[in-house]
């Protein structure tokens, strides 16, 4: 559906879904992902950040860091989109911390690299070796 561009529909999948008896805390966790991103696609961005936070929440209570991690990518990538780059900077680093995160390591570090460059700190994707090179011959 999101592929089609049928947000509305993702959303609606999503509640129903949440409504389940019971969905376990790794779907709980995936649903609230996918109405965050299909929220910011259809910019509402306030609302997608709601799901993404509540994500994470969802994470933490389950215990698992690569699931933390996850869910931390996803809250990043939200943040970022939404206007909020440095807060977006420190959940991209914190995912990208987690040995064996199960995360787009190369899109994270390129996301992480923008969130800093956003929030005014340029340095700070030099220092942790995100941003490009440095030119010169």
């Amino acid at each position: 559906l999101a592929c089609l561009g049928a947000f509305d529909r993702v959303l609606d999948q999503t509640d129903l879904a949440a409504h389940r008896p019971s969905p376990g805390h790794s779907l709980e966790r995936q649903i609230r992902a996918a109405r965050a991103y299909a929220s910011l696609r259809q910019g509402r961005a306030d609302e997608a950040v709601r799901a993404a936070r509540e994500n994470a929440d969802v994470a933490a209570r389950m215990g698992s860091r690569h699931d933390e991690a996850l869910a931390g990518f996803d809250l990043g990538t939200i943040l970022l989109e939404a206007g909020s780059p440095a807060e977006a900077a420190r959940h991209l680093a914190a995912a990208l911390d987690v040995d064996g995160a199960p995360i787009p390591r190369a899109l994270t570090r390129l996301r992480l690299a923008e969130a800093l460059v956003r929030a005014g700190d340029a340095g700070g994707a030099q220092d942790r070796g995100e941003g490009p090179p440095p030119a010169g011959p």
